[in-house]
C-alpha cells in the first residue's frame, strides 16, 4: 500500500506546482498586458525604456494570482510569503544589473526561468506543506451517519473515508466537505 500513497503524494506535489505555474503565467500574461497598455508600448520597447518597472510588473502580476489560488487551496500565509518570495528574490539580481548600467534590458525571459527553480526550492523545502493538501496534518471528515471524526493524512478514522483533496473527504463515492 505503501507505494500508492507514495503515488498519490507525488502526484499532489506536481499538481501543486503545474497550478501555480498557470497563475503565475495568467497573471504575468494579464500584468504585463495591462502595463503595456497603459505605457503604450510594445514589450521590446518596454524592456528597454522602463526595465526596472517592468520587472517589478512582472514578480507583482506572478505572485498575486499565485498567492492567492495558495489561499484559495488553504496554505497558511507562512507558505505564501515563502512562496512570494520565490518569486521576489530573482529579481534583485536582475533589477541590479538594471540600476548599475550592466545591462539597458530587463532580461525578463532569464528572470521567469529563474522564478521556476525558486519555486521548486521552496516546494521540495516545505515538500510535506506540497505533497498532502494544506492546513496540516487533520483534516475534518463527515461520516454517513453524520458524526464528525478527525483522521490523520493516512486517512486512519474509518476505512469508509478516502481522502480526496484538500478538506475534502469521499464517503461512499460523495465528495464532503
Amino acid at each position: 500500500m505503501a507505494p500508492h500513497i507514495h503515488g498519490e503524494h507525488e502526484r499532489g506535489f506536481w499538481r501543486h506546482f503545474v497550478e501555480m505555474l498557470v497563475a503565475m503565467a495568467i497573471g504575468m500574461f494579464a500584468g504585463l498586458a495591462i502595463f503595456l497598455s497603459v505605457v503604450g508600448m510594445t514589450f521590446e520597447q518596454a524592456i528597454v525604456r522602463h526595465p526596472s518597472l517592468i520587472l517589478f510588473v512582472m514578480a507583482v502580476s506572478m505572485t498575486v494570482p499565485m498567492v492567492g489560488w495558495m489561499r484559495y487551496r488553504g496554505h497558511a500565509w507562512r507558505a505564501c510569503f515563502e512562496m512570494a518570495a520565490a518569486m521576489i528574490v530573482p529579481m534583485i539580481p536582475f533589477l541590479l544589473l538594471v540600476l548599475f548600467d550592466v545591462t539597458k534590458s530587463a532580461l525578463c525571459g532569464a528572470y521567469c526561468a529563474l522564478t521556476v527553480p525558486a519555486m521548486l526550492a521552496v516546494m521540495f523545502y516545505r515538500r510535506t506543506e506540497y505533497t498532502h493538501w494544506a492546513g496540516g496534518a487533520e483534516v475534518p471528515l463527515l461520516l454517513p451517519d453524520g458524526a464528525g471524526a478527525r483522521a490523520d493524512r493516512r486517512g486512519g478514522a474509518s476505512s469508509r473515508c478516502v481522502l480526496a483533496g484538500p478538506a475534502t473527504a469521499r464517503v461512499r463515492g460523495r465528495a464532503v466537505r
